[in-house]
């Protein structure tokens, strides 16, 4: 990294480095700091342009960071993502809505981004980690001043599951309210595409889905109860020509993805999932008789087959038996 601070401006303007970065770059200001920040981060591991594992995506904004701080597995960065996000006060209803999105999305193996804030955040990235998938968050903070510090521990269970924590802010810097427009700035460059899953009319979510349009990326908004404040931000977006998405299923398809049978077993998030679906590729079969061949506890396997449901690998069928979708019932011989 060092080196871009060595070079002049027509060496940096020949290494097509946008003019307010280069700007930054001749500043002795900045490369004093720039040389103290260095000093000091220890094991802090950085990202910078010319880099790798630079994201591809900066080279097609017109503001994109400097350098980036981060923990945790860069390659996510060159994965296809989509930011989930909404409100820190979200509502029963949203936070739902944000669980099943969420685990559609990392069962279907598409990386959940978020910010790791309360509420629709910290659920997206949870339900990520459920579904045994890496997840993504960019903070609004440094990343030794984890924000809210009440997720420090989900900060670290991203980690242990292979996720990435990412931040723009040097070390030391604690969260403020000027930053997090700057994140959601990330958060939109980074993703393929954006899923607002409840917002109000002066929301963060709004902030997020309006980079979205300056980068050309998707929106997609699940609508709301008409009288809900929580709402009326993804209805205005729905109105201005985001995409309503109304399930998880219809996520999925709008994504390009298949679901069912369709979907290969390597998008399966984890053992238990691949059994129960071996199991219905047979024939379909009641709890009872699914929880006595697949030999998973009657809790476990509630939770499994909610995720598959999700997901759209399988389907309800008579009572409480269960299929693989899109498959038919199977028709009765009249003797």
């Amino acid at each position: 990294m060092e080196d871009w601070f060595e070079m002049d401006a027509s060496q940096l303007e020949d290494a097509r480095v946008p003019p307010a970065q280069r700007r930054r770059l001749l500043a002795s200001s900045s490369r004093d700091e720039a040389q103290r920040i260095l000093d000091r981060t220890g094991e802090t591991t950085w990202l910078w342009r010319g880099h790798a594992q630079w994201p591809v995506a900066f080279e097609h904004i017109p503001d994109p960071p400097f350098v980036l701080a981060f923990n945790g597995n860069p390659e996510l960065l060159q994965e296809p993502g989509v930011a989930v996000v909404g409100p820190r006060a979200a509502t029963p209803y949203g936070l739902h809505a944000a669980q099943c999105f969420a685990s559609a999305l990392a069962l279907s193996r598409i990386c959940v981004t978020s910010g790791l804030a309360r509420g629709v955040d910290a659920i997206a990235h949870r339900s990520a980690i459920s579904a045994k998938a890496p997840t993504l968050a960019v903070l609004g903070s440094s990343l030794d001043r984890v924000y809210p510090s009440e997720h420090e521990g989900l900060a670290n269970e991203i980690l242990e599951h292979g996720g990435l924590l990412l931040s723009e802010a040097p070390p030391g810097t604690e969260a403020r309210p000027s930053l997090f427009p700057r994140r959601n700035r990330l958060l939109a460059a980074l993703s393929q595409s954006i899923l607002v899953v409840e917002a109000t009319r002066r929301s963060g979510a709004l902030l997020t889905a309006e980079w979205a349009l300056c980068y050309d990326r998707p929106i997609f908004a699940v609508p709301g109860a008409w009288s809900s404040p929580q709402s009326e931000g993804c209805h205005r977006l729905i109105r201005d020509g985001a995409t309503l998405t109304d399930s998880p299923d219809s996520l999925i398809a709008d994504l390009g993805l298949q679901k069912g049978e369709a979907c290969p077993a390597a998008r399966l998030a984890h053992a238990d999932q691949v059994a129960v679906v071996e199991a219905l590729r047979r024939r379909p079969r009641p709890f009872d008789a699914l929880l006595s061949e697949v030999g998973i506890e009657r809790a476990r396997l509630m939770i499994v087959l909610r995720e598959l449901e999700v997901t759209g690998h399988i389907e309800r069928d008579a009572g409480d038996g269960y299929r693989l979708a899109g498959l038919s019932q199977p028709q009765r011989t009249v003797m």
